[in-house]
């Protein structure tokens, strides 16, 4: 059996978009963070912005998943600093001038997921 595993690269303008937004939130440029979100994401913008405030500095940031969803791309961000990773989902779709403008953004917890659970009360119990 084969299964064939298709690679999901970014338009090289969405890549650029992806690129800047982050920059922007690591360097701590709300405003500039802020123009990329559209419509109803801009609220959830707001408090993902409130939320990586409280966590700078930031080192870096890396694109750890994406895939694309009919005309809209998925785009996972970690941003990794010392008090904490900033983990995001953005939605991106492509808006009348061609531009690339996030439709939806999610918070999806500090933590990675692929980390193992706290041991706490499980103490006397089988592992």
């Amino acid at each position: 059996m084969t299964i064939k595993v298709k690679r999901t690269g970014l338009p090289p303008a969405l890549e650029q978009a992806v690129a800047e937004h982050a920059a922007a939130i690591v360097a701590g440029d709300d405003r500039g963070a802020a123009k990329f979100a559209e419509g109803r994401a801009a609220a959830e913008s707001d408090a993902t912005i409130r939320q990586a405030a409280t966590l700078r500095p930031f080192g870096g940031c890396e694109i750890i998943a994406r895939a694309r969803l009919g005309f809209q791309y998925i785009v996972k961000l970690r941003i990794a600093g010392k008090r904490g990773d900033l983990n995001l989902q953005t939605r991106w779709h492509q808006i009348d001038d061609g531009a690339w403008a996030i439709a939806e953004i999610e918070n999806i917890g500090l933590e990675s997921p692929w980390k193992r659970p706290a041991q706490e009360g499980l103490e006397g119990k089988a592992q």
